[in-house]
């Protein structure tokens, strides 16, 4: 049941262990670039004096995320208003940022996207369209979006009047395309002490023969500003219980460099307000507008008593897709994608590529993490008692706290699952049969609990995609000590067309035609129908296939996890079958 994942290598960072108006806008990247149409959320308060100028905010989204996610998860326009600020959330070509990561030709899809020219280029339309203050343009960003935050202050320190990231640690690749010192600015990192994906300490990625990667320190980072802005040697601390504020003094031009450790955070944007999930009593968004608006910031940071009492015990992260078409008025389909074992919500962003389908479709997606990089499926049975973590209630919770700030259709929320995800899918198919409207899992069976968690509860409409030559969850089962661990795959689609309580006679088969770009291996899919409350259950037989995500290659090294099948696109296929089922009568 484990999934290993060290070839997603290091794309998704540390895949590995990893009424409001708002007006949509299009601009023209330089030229010189390919595909140059890129897309990026402007928000225009209300408050905007025409004769006044006004300050701008640029706000980076993480890898696998979007413009319109950070609009919401943030929540800067609110405070935007209060100031006459203008915000602007720029999207990524893809699923990262080029935070420098093109330097180094072994990162996969690591093209040059001339991020930093995009950006650029859309503040000097903004500025010709809007009275914009030049000397007040902030900038900020999350994990990844701060990275290349970092980027933007070696290469146009400039442009900003002040910079602040959030979990966010320099690469060793950014060290080699960072000029000399360039103008001084005022830089402030805001760091949560729990975080796994960059933590304090830093972290080398490894792959195989291939050189190591570093991710710096907090102390390394720090120190990196430092040395641009000419400070002081040696930095001072002050502290609470909760909360270390690292400052850097003596530095030229006015300029500042500041760490603020947050004890109990981990990876997530901190807001206080009407959510269940990650209060720890710190809202980063008004922290990060008292730090740019220069408004006693310092004197905040050490009030604050971070609350180590949140919901589960321990923060909860997850990545957010918003497709560029949302509309806050229109109700919007939400999917929810679980990742493997170990694996973390980039990973699974990045090998089932359902955000190139949201984007054409029109759904959110919510990429969640697991407790240490898994699901606990089995909770609440004593021969399983390993872990005591509630993940059916915390997927619950956290669809809540979206609803907050996301119109979510609540007929149409959908889970799908990869590996020790799948086998989480089909425990929520039980538990949360009144929040889901439809599931699919793609290399998960089943475990012999399941027949009692699963029994007396409604019929569901749910979808299997199987490898036969999948090697970490196999296709005849797991047995050990005359114990059955897992189900065979044929035993796992035979227990849910019984739960559903199909008719025998109602099954569709058929093999589709092989497109030729991945011999060896073939599709027959079976489509079983006259099951209960008009649900069903479709499987995708993939003959010769391995353990990964069918029609998107290049994710998994097949040497290890089997060959991808290209007869068809997993993640358009899945999101097919869900958007045929919603609940009914859900408010």
């Amino acid at each position: 049941m484990l999934t290993p994942t060290r070839t997603i290598n290091l794309l998704a960072l540390l895949i590995l262990p990893l009424v409001i108006v708002t007006s949509r806008q299009t601009v023209a990247a330089p030229r010189e670039q390919p595909n140059p149409e890129r897309h990026y959320e402007l928000y225009i308060p209300d408050s905007l004096d025409a004769e006044t100028l006004a300050p701008l905010l640029v706000v980076l989204h993480p890898m696998a995320s979007s413009g319109r996610a950070m609009q919401a998860m943030t929540g800067f326009d609110a405070m935007a208003e209060a100031h006459g600020m203008i915000v602007l959330y720029p999207d990524s070509r893809g699923f990262a940022w080029d935070d420098g990561r093109s330097t180094r030709p072994r990162l996969p899809d690591s093209t040059a996207d001339h991020d930093v020219e995009f950006i650029t280029s859309i503040l000097e339309e903004v500025s010709e369209d809007f009275a914009v203050d030049a000397d007040s343009i902030y900038l900020t960003g999350f994990a990844q979006g701060g990275v290349m935050a970092y980027r933007l202050a070696c290469e146009v320190p400039e442009r900003f009047a002040a910079v602040m990231v959030m979990d966010a640690l320099l690469w060793d690749y950014q060290l080699d395309i960072c000029p000399a010192p360039g103008a001084p600015l005022l830089i402030l990192l805001v760091h949560g002490a729990d975080d796994p994906f960059y933590a304090a300490e830093g972290r080398t990625i490894r792959d195989g023969a291939m050189p190591a990667s570093q991710i710096l320190s907090t102390r390394e980072t720090l120190d990196f500003w430092a040395n641009w802005n000419d400070c002081e040697a040696e930095p001072s601390y002050q502290e609470n219980e909760t909360v270390q504020l690292t400052t850097y003094d003596g530095c030229v031009a006015d300029s500042s460099v500041a760490l603020l450790s947050l004890e109990g955070v981990g990876h997530i944007w901190p807001r206080v307000g009407e959510y269940t999930l990650n209060q720890h009593g710190f809202d980063l968004t008004t922290f990060a507008m008292s730090y740019f608006m220069k408004a006693g910031w310092q004197a905040q940071a050490l009030q604050t008593t971070v609350d180590r009492g949140v919901y589960g015990g321990t923060s909860r992260s997850y990545a957010l897709y918003v497709p560029p078409s949302y509309d806050p008025a229109a109700p919007t389909p939400l999917v929810m994608a679980l990742h493997g074992r170990p694996s973390n919500s980039y990973g699974i962003a990045y090998l089932m590529d359902f955000n190139a389908v949201a984007n054409e479709e029109g759904f959110i997606v919510v990429y969640p993490d697991g407790i240490d990089q898994g699901w606990n499926y089995v909770e609440g049975f004593p021969s399983y008692d390993y872990s005591e973590v509630d993940d059916v209630g915390f997927l619950r919770v956290l669809i809540s706290d979206l609803a907050v700030d996301l119109n979510i259709d609540q007929s149409r929320i959908y889970v799908t699952g990869f590996s020790n995800g799948g086998f989480m899918t089909q425990r929520l198919a039980c538990d949360a049969p009144d929040t889901f409207a439809a599931f699919a899992i793609i290399g998960a069976t089943l475990s012999p609990i399941f027949d009692e968690v699963c029994r007396d509860t409604p019929a569901v409409p749910i979808l299997f995609m199987h490898g036969t030559d999948d090697q970490s969850v196999p296709w005849d089962g797991i047995i050990m000590d005359d114990t059955i661990v897992t189900l065979s795959v044929p035993d796992t689609v035979t227990f849910w067309v019984g739960h559903n309580d199909c008719s025998p006679n109602g099954v569709e088969a058929e093999d589709l035609p092989p497109g030729g770009d991945s011999p060896g291996t073939a599709v027959s899919v079976f489509r079983f129908g006259g099951c209960a409350n008009d649900t069903r259950v479709d499987f995708y037989w993939i003959q010769g296939g391995g353990h990964n995500i069918p029609g998107v290659p290049g994710r998994l090294d097949a040497a290890r996890f089997g060959a991808v099948n290209m007869d068809i696109y997993a993640p358009q296929v899945i999101w097919s079958f869900f958007e045929a089922f919603a609940l009914d009568d859900t408010p």
